[in-house]
């Protein structure tokens, strides 16, 4: 279901237009009228037909992934401020981050960017994965690509869509703390070892980092 401009939720966010579109999820910017700002609004969508036991465990997901988004704070990581659901449908508020995302700017310049703009985004999205991976225990971003980081502005690189972002599950506090693969990603970035849905863990970020930055 997608939402028309001027729907209001919650008596509180005003969809303005849809922003980005995937397989199962709508990002929209939005305006805050108690706040009186503009927000990102990412709504989830789960299929009415789905079975109630799913549903409640989507939801129970869903709720802790709110929760350790909210807390995550670092200047390259898009803020979340609000979560709430109507009906199976569930909502995300985030910050709103103007600008082009890297795969717009690279169509736009043939494939390519400076190259001393490229090295100053990784030192500065190094900052904000070692900032997740240092959680205990570590967050994982799990999907780092050209479309997820978004350039302010002023000249800032943003990582967006931690949708997909789960927390290492383990007794240790390792750097090689593992977590089963999330299905969902993109081949030109992905590990190999997410693609083939076995484990994944802090180096399948620097990974799909290092592959970004190459196709940059």
């Amino acid at each position: 279901m997608t939402l028309s401009a001027n729907t209001m939720l919650q008596n509180r966010y005003a969809i303005v237009r849809m922003i980005a579109q995937g397989g199962m999820s709508t990002v929209y910017e939005a305006i805050d009228h108690r706040l009186n700002c503009t927000v990102a609004l990412k709504h989830f969508t789960v299929g009415d037909d789905a079975p109630e036991k799913q549903l409640d465990s989507l939801r129970a997901s869903f709720e802790r992934e709110a929760f350790l988004l909210a807390n995550l704070r670092h200047p390259a990581l898009a803020a979340v401020s609000d979560h709430f659901a109507e009906g199976n449908e569930q909502y995300l508020v985030m910050q709103y981050i103007p600008g082009d995302d890297l795969a717009t700017m690279l169509e736009r310049n043939g494939g390519s960017l400076p190259f001393t703009e490229v090295m100053r985004w990784a030192d500065w999205l190094l900052d904000a994965l070692d900032y997740l991976h240092s959680q205990d225990p570590p967050i994982i971003h799990l999907d780092i690509k050209p479309q997820n980081l978004k350039l302010t502005p002023r000249g800032e690189v943003i990582l967006l869509d931690l949708g997909m972002a789960r927390r290492a599950v383990t007794q240790t506090k390792h750097l090689s703390d593992v977590l089963p693969s999330i299905r969902g990603y993109t081949t030109q970035y992905a590990p190999l070892e997410q693609m083939q849905g076995v484990h994944t863990d802090v180096r399948s970020d620097l990974y799909a980092l290092a592959a970004t930055l190459y196709h940059c």
